[in-house]
């Protein structure tokens, strides 16, 4: 690797950035009724259940990777340092998307009775699933499973880092993990229906709370993307490896260079399509309200995401990260594509406020059959969020990061 610094886009923040749009796009209520009907209709129908697994894809690879890549450990001081690093991103903004929506959505919930006690608690403790009475801001459910799955996450990691030697046995795992929990999330519903008949609201609670929010339903993704970091490290050294070997063969070693450089720039043009068209079909599913969206999808989406991770990531490019520019204006100039991570950069904070403005506004733009509404409704959501996550950006997750960061030193013994 070269010491002189990249300035590649981040396609991992990018998609981060356009799952978040599908996301809010979604919660903005499209008429698929009148979708349907439309030609080129379905394009509208976000399906943003399939936008959260691939977040929970990525947390779990890029978690990993710090424990990978020793940033994190499994003694005391290590576990503390990746506890502070997930509160410094997670509690401020999250702590906030929480308190202030209760305040002017939902005040009745700070009444001092069991009922809002517990869900308030809930929502503050990452234990929360919308099936809870109030909902003023239900997709924060996604960061109370994926804070979970930051609790074991140096368990899981002690569990798998020395038992995959080989590419065979990562690709194993990884497979034997994806129809598993396939099979699991079928059984799951089988037993659900045979509880609940004919009686479909009790069904779908019972859906959200053991199937689509429940951390073991969910585990697949997290633990497909962590076990795909042993498998990049493997092919990295395997790669390393033959390269030594090839050295003194001057001509062929170039050739072998080049045809891997063509055929990785095929590969991440593929994973892009694939992934284009994992929406594609998805959004053709949730129009026609298929039940394949629910059963099959979270696996097809997990499979994707699997490919573009090591499309993306493979070789060189493992380490890459740590050489790339950080994103700024003048990093924008000097190569244009990277604007696009500015929905990424922007993500977090879009998510968590997107939906309260949502609920403020829907009563202000008619019927939820119009079109035109939707359109109008889903632009001053999506305006109001992005400037809500650049305000918050600036007077609560930076400041907040910092006096996680003080707190930190001032924590460390003083030494004599």
């Amino acid at each position: 690797m070269t010491d002189r610094p990249t300035n590649r886009a981040d396609a991992f923040l990018i998609l981060r950035g356009l799952a978040c749009l599908v996301i809010v796009i979604a919660h903005c209520q499209p008429p698929l009724a009148v979708l349907s009907s439309l030609p080129w209709g379905w394009l509208a129908a976000m399906p943003g259940g399939i936008a959260v697994r691939i977040f929970f894809t990525l947390s779990g690879y890029l978690v990993g990777k710090g424990f990978y890549l020793g940033r994190y450990g499994t003694s005391r001081s290590q576990l503390w340092r990746y506890t502070r690093s997930r509160a410094a991103r997670i509690l401020p903004l999250y702590w906030a998307a929480v308190l202030i929506p209760a305040v002017f959505l939902a005040p009745s919930i700070l009444i001092p009775t069991a009922e809002n006690d517990w869900v308030l608690l809930r929502y503050l403790t990452f234990t929360y699933n919308h099936t809870l009475p109030e909902q003023f801001n239900s997709p924060l459910w996604s960061l109370s499973t994926e804070v979970q799955f930051y609790v074991i996450a140096p368990l899981l990691f002690g569990l798998v880092r020395d038992r995959f030697r080989t590419v065979r046995r990562v690709l194993t795992a990884i497979v034997m993990v994806a129809i598993g929990w396939f099979v699991l999330r079928g059984a799951i519903v089988a037993v659900l229906l045979q509880l609940h008949g004919d009686q479909i609201g009790e069904f779908n609670l019972d859906f959200v709370r053991y199937v689509y929010t429940f951390l073991p339903a969910n585990l697949d993704a997290f633990l497909c993307g962590l076990l795909l970091n042993p498998l990049l490290l493997k092919l990295l050294n395997s790669s390393k490896f033959s390269q030594l070997k090839l050295s003194n063969k001057r001509f062929i070693f170039i050739g072998k260079i080049r045809q891997k450089i063509v055929l990785k720039k095929y590969l991440k043009r593929l994973a892009i399509v694939v992934i284009i068209g994992l929406f594609i079909l998805c959004e053709n599913w949730k129009i026609a309200g298929n039940d394949n969206i629910l059963s099959i999808g979270p696996t097809l989406s997990i499979a994707a995401i699997c490919f573009f991770i090591v499309a993306f990531e493979s070789g060189d490019a493992y380490h890459g990260f740590s050489q790339n520019q950080p994103f700024s204006l003048i990093a924008c100039r000097t190569n244009p594509w990277r604007c696009w991570e500015i929905l990424g950069v922007l993500s977090y904070g879009i998510y968590v406020w997107h939906y309260p403005i949502a609920i403020w506004l829907l009563p202000k733009f008619g019927e939820l059959t119009d079109l035109t509404a939707f359109v109008q409704r889903s632009i001053a959501v999506l305006g109001l969020a992005t400037i809500a996550a650049i305000v918050s950006n600036l007077v609560i997750e930076r400041p907040g990061a910092a006096w996680f960061q003080k707190l930190a030193h001032s924590s460390r013994p003083v030494k004599t």
